[in-house]
């Protein structure tokens, strides 16, 4: 989910932790959510759909910002 920093400082705030405890025991980590974004464009590669092509630069930049 996109939020906004403030939004994301509200959030820790009303749930009485730090972002570092949500980010690593709530967030999916990113090795799972790299696979899954990878399996999901591979997939759509071997049914002929090479336009998921055109995603992988834009998924990658949003994964190496984890």
């Amino acid at each position: 989910m996109h939020m906004s920093l403030s939004e994301k400082e509200c959030f820790y705030k009303h749930m009485g932790h730090a972002e570092t405890i949500n980010r690593d025991n709530y967030q999916c980590p990113a090795g799972i959510e790299e696979t899954s974004i990878m399996g999901r464009i591979l997939g759509n590669l071997d049914a002929g759909n090479y336009e998921s092509l055109l995603l992988i630069g834009n998924i990658i930049s949003r994964i190496q910002m984890l």
